[in-house]
């Protein structure tokens, strides 16, 4: 396998992509045959509201292997019960899911790893998800979901290193955009890493294309994949879109949040 050249977080990029999220996630969406309308995204104004991080690190030369020490997942709703029945997660209870999803993780991310966790981290208080996180190893990054807010309170304090609503990398000539929400106006040359599209409900089948990655857990075996699992994954659609075997997704955003 050819060597690929990895581009670390770039500051430029992510305010464009900062502004194009913003965008999609704030278009209106009309309903009852266009009689009546709203944002995607009810409260978009509490994403608004979070500012770019200052000084992320340089993820790509932090760690010494990124393809490896780098390590990728999302919407892991510790203490949801109703995630366990909605998406059939192979868990009697919260316990038995919670205590599943940390030991995949432990086996996987090592001290000196970064984790990127793609929104939707716990339904449980600060004390009980604070010990969760405490307990996983490694630098984490969180990218934003719509249930890591405090109803209509903004932001949740959660112990992650950095907080930001998207991040990018770049491998080869394509751009990786992360957000939590899929996004359906980024260029041709972009792929969105996102979450949200859970195994059942907001139309998954419709979000598969040549520029979405899915990192619901639900879709990885409930464990983190590494950057060298997604790299994979661009390849193969790099591939195909070279070849002109473009597919769009399909998103429905009636019923968004």
């Amino acid at each position: 396998m050819a060597t690929k050249i990895i581009k670390p977080f770039s500051e430029n990029l992510n305010s464009q992509v900062r502004t194009a999220y913003l965008e999609s996630i704030t278009r209106p969406v009309s309903y009852d045959g266009g009689k009546t309308s709203r944002p995607r995204v009810r409260h978009y104004k509490m994403w608004e509201a979070i500012p770019p991080f200052d000084k992320p690190i340089d993820i790509i030369n932090t760690v010494k292997c990124p393809e490896q020490n780098i390590w990728i997942w999302s919407d892991l709703h510790f203490g949801h019960n109703n995630i366990i029945k909605f998406s059939d997660r192979p868990y009697k209870d919260t316990t038995e899911m919670d205590e599943q999803l940390i030991q995949n993780f432990q086996n996987l991310v090592g001290p000196d790893d970064i984790s990127i966790w793609v929104g939707d981290v716990s339904f449980r208080g600060y004390t009980e998800t604070a010990k969760i996180l405490y307990r996983l190893p490694g630098y984490k990054i969180l990218i934003v979901g719509n249930h890591d807010f405090e109803r209509k309170k903004g932001l949740r304090k959660m112990p992650f290193d950095e907080v930001h609503i998207c991040y990018n990398l770049q491998v080869d000539d394509t751009y990786l955009a992360f957000t939590h929400y899929p996004m359906d106006n980024l260029p041709l040359e972009w792929i969105n890493v996102h979450g949200h599209v859970h195994v059942h409900g907001h139309h998954a089948d419709e979000v598969k294309s040549t520029s979405h990655i899915n990192v619901n857990c639900e879709f990885i075996e409930y464990k983190p994949i590494s950057l060298q699992q997604l790299i994979d994954q661009v390849e193969s659609m790099s591939t195909m879109k070279k070849a002109g075997n473009i597919k769009p997704a399909k998103i429905d955003y009636t019923e968004y949040d």
